[in-house]
């Protein structure tokens, strides 16, 4: 099999390391980068689930008026409301 490959040096590259991988090795160099990141974001979209679960929005309608106000309820009610 040939290869040709680059030299780093010559675009300021600061280890000038360049690495060949099969596919499966490729995979799970990506899965293993960007498993923390996955962790962390689902974290967030947790949070981000849990307030605005923990609100509620009650509307009146009054005619040709409608008016909204939010009102926040248990978190823990909240909380097994969702997971339901």
């Amino acid at each position: 099999m040939l290869a040709l490959v680059g030299d780093a040096s010559r675009l300021g590259g600061s280890s000038d390391r360049e690495w060949i991988f099969r596919d499966d090795q490729l995979w799970q160099v990506v899965a293993t980068a960007t498993a923390s990141q996955t962790r962390a974001m689902m974290e967030k979209l947790d949070q981000v689930i849990d307030a605005v679960v923990s609100e509620r929005i009650v509307g009146v309608l009054r005619g040709s008026d409608i008016q909204l106000a939010v009102q926040g309820v248990n978190t823990q009610q909240a909380i097994r409301q969702r997971d339901v």
